[in-house]
């Protein structure tokens, strides 16, 4: 059932990847974009990014969601309580580069499209590294997996055509829902497993600058089915530990990607 799922992304990809992408990025859900403090996030992320191009670019950029947005200690950007000490890892792990994460909380993958199209990668930005995790609210709201595969694909190709120097990292959706014992049913879990499968599938071998990367082994226990609560209470947020346990995840990727990383545990600095 997997490997099918996999060969018919792979397939659909092949045949009408680029008028599909270019749709499913304009066919975006209103809900949040008609929200003013969502509207109002995008519009400081766009002078963030100016800004940063003035003074010559980023090295490092995260873009996605609440995840990536827990990474500025706020949600909708406004502080909140399971955002506690995500700033901190943050600036402990890339303080030393000039970097930035523009999430916002809910956003779906053409959300983020829209966002990057409307000024977030602006002109100049030129990051030597753009970290993509996105997708676990897509599959949240039910869209087909195929759907949410073509539209990380629309993220990662746009990133690459506005700014062709830049290396991309894919990170996983992260494991989401409750799940007390391995063998209790959880669809959105094995609805993840089947898109990040597609995902990798569709960048292996592809594009030497961009990389795909799963870390969701180290948020479950033995059974791979099972989230630690330690490193995400709510089973879909990472905790301040779960930042942490993310940040050493994709910290050997970084420095193949040429960034340089703190030598100790970021969990040993904190």
């Amino acid at each position: 059932m997997a490997l099918r799922f996999v060969l018919t992304v792979v397939a659909l990809l092949l045949v009408v990847a680029p008028v599909f992408t270019a749709e499913y990025g304009l066919n975006y859900p209103r809900d949040l974009m008609s929200s003013p403090q969502w509207m109002q996030l995008h519009k400081q992320f766009v002078l963030e990014a100016k800004e940063a191009a003035d003074k010559g670019g980023l090295d490092l950029l995260f873009v996605g969601d609440s995840i990536t947005e827990t990474w500025r200690g706020t949600e909708y950007s406004k502080d909140c309580m399971r955002c506690k000490g995500a700033p901190q890892v943050f600036k402990k792990m890339y303080g030393h580069l000039k970097a930035a994460a523009f999430g916002i909380a809910g956003d779906n993958t053409p959300h983020l499209l829209w966002r990057l199209k409307d000024g977030e990668l602006a002109e100049g930005l030129s990051p030597k590294v753009v970290v993509v995790l996105i997708g676990t609210n897509d599959v949240y709201m039910k869209r087909d997996q195929a759907d949410v595969v073509v539209g990380i694909q629309g993220v990662v190709d746009h990133i690459r055509e506005v700014s062709p120097d830049t290396k991309v990292l894919i990170t996983a959706i992260l494991p989401r829902g409750e799940t007390k014992h391995p063998r209790d049913p959880n669809p959105i879990h094995d609805t993840i497993n089947l898109v990040n499968e597609g995902v990798e599938a569709m960048w292996k071998d592809k594009d030497p600058n961009v990389r795909f990367h799963n870390c969701n082994v180290n948020f479950l226990d033995k059974s791979e089915r099972v989230i630690k609560r330690s490193l995400m209470p709510d089973y879909v947020h990472p905790s301040f530990e779960g930042h942490q346990e993310w940040a050493e995840c994709i910290k050997p990727v970084l420095e193949d990607l040429g960034l340089p990383m703190p030598k100790k545990e970021v969990r040993d600095e904190l």
